[in-house]
């Protein structure tokens, strides 16, 4: 990366190869004669998120340049590009900004900067992206998700103590915009909040959950007035610091989750009577970033 190197020369540089552990690699470094006072990823939202988990570990800020597919983290922070991340290293500023820990029933927490999800968003949302040049983000939606709803089975689920079939549940570090099913944005790091949406599928039709999907809260109350769609309201959607969820699937179905542009068709930890559990919780300023100097927030 040469613009890197022009302007930070002293600089340590790693090119991470497949298979390099990051937590090792950082934990060498900072048992060398030199060790870093700053942390920096060059990568997409994964990547971002594996290094922001390290970074809270040893107390040390992280620099991110954007250098992904989808960079949604470095876009919510204005870190638009390598040069405006350098400004803000050289101009000292930065913010700490609210994660999420993710965690199952063993092993370590899991960091969060952006969303966490279980069933069908992670699907829709890639079948989603896969159309929007062609189509626009508005028609590809709903291609997108007659197709998904069409091919996919409900879960069964607790969440906080309630049992539901659903079709999906989004969980995002701090509100997300806009009221949908499947938000794309948020406008602050700070909130101190999960922003919750579940798609229900308790004795709907599918269309239901496919309109509810695509278009949101308002078009499935609509959707609930014609005769051959009546029901409860499909979406619900609330703020809360913490959330815990168990899979209960009646056939033993692991449904899997995703967080962070990263999926898995596992969730971690053992089956218990109730089924897989994880547990999300917000951490107020869990981690410094380097970002320009702040800007008025909505």
């Amino acid at each position: 990366m040469p613009r890197l190197r022009e302007r930070l020369p002293r600089a340590v540089v790693h090119e991470l190869a497949e298979g390099d552990d990051v937590s090792a690699l950082v934990d060498a470094a900072l048992a060398s004669s030199t060790p870093p006072r700053v942390l920096g990823i060059y990568g997409g939202d994964g990547s971002v998120g594996t290094l922001a988990h390290v970074a809270r570990r040893v107390g040390l800020p992280l620099l991110v340049f954007p250098g992904g597919t989808f960079n949604h983290f470095a876009k919510a922070a204005d870190i638009t590009s390598l040069d405006i991340a350098i400004d803000a290293l050289v101009a000292g500023t930065g913010r700490a900004v609210d994660v999420g820990e993710l965690t199952f029933t063993t092993g370590e927490p899991i960091t969060l900067l952006n969303t966490a999800s279980i069933g069908i968003y992670p699907a829709f949302v890639a079948e989603r992206e896969k159309h929007e040049k062609r189509l626009g983000k508005g028609l590809a939606a709903v291609v997108a998700a007659v197709r998904i709803v069409r091919r996919s089975d409900p879960i069964e689920i607790e969440i906080d103590g309630r049992t539901a079939r659903v079709w999906s549940i989004f969980i995002g570090i701090g509100r997300y915009y806009p009221v949908t099913v499947a938000p794309i944005e948020r406008r602050r790091l700070d909130d101190g909040l999960l922003d919750v949406r579940i798609l229900y599928a308790n004795g709907q039709p599918r269309t239901r959950g496919a309109v509810a999907l695509a278009l949101g809260g308002k078009a499935d109350a609509f959707a609930a007035r014609l005769p051959f769609l009546q029901g409860p309201p499909a979406v619900e959607a609330f703020t809360a610091g913490d959330l815990r969820v168990a899979s209960s699937d009646a056939g033993g179905r692991d449904p899997g989750y995703a967080h962070d542009g990263e999926a898995s068709l596992r969730t971690p930890g053992d089956q218990h009577d109730d089924g897989r559990r994880l547990s999300i919780r917000i951490i107020r300023a869990g981690l410094q970033v380097y970002s320009p100097a702040d800007r008025p927030r909505g």
